[in-house]
């Protein structure tokens, strides 16, 4: 695949009450503005919100499946150091 200047991608992606408990849960972020509807009501937002790593992680999904070269492209650029994936017991390959 072959990509020029302009190209672009998306996706579409609503991002349920469940999704934002599975990212807190995953990462450990429980924030109450997140988590907690009481409590977000008094902040600016007046409601949960998501949080912010968890929509730009949804850049990842793009690169992944809709530019998938170009993730190759990012994962495999000189000068990075990476250890290698982890995997689910939290090790890395």
């Amino acid at each position: 695949m072959t990509f020029k200047v302009g190209d672009s991608a998306e996706i579409t992606k609503t991002i349920e009450q469940a999704d934002v408990d599975a990212f807190a849960g995953v990462t450990g972020d429980h924030n109450p503005v997140h988590v907690d509807e009481e409590f977000a009501k008094t902040t600016r937002f007046g409601r949960r919100i998501a949080h912010g790593m968890l929509t730009a992680s949804l850049i990842s999904a793009v690169l992944a499946n809709k530019l998938p070269s170009v993730s190759w492209i990012v994962a495999t650029a000189e000068g990075s150091e990476h250890p290698g994936p982890s995997s689910p017991t939290g090790r890395t390959a």
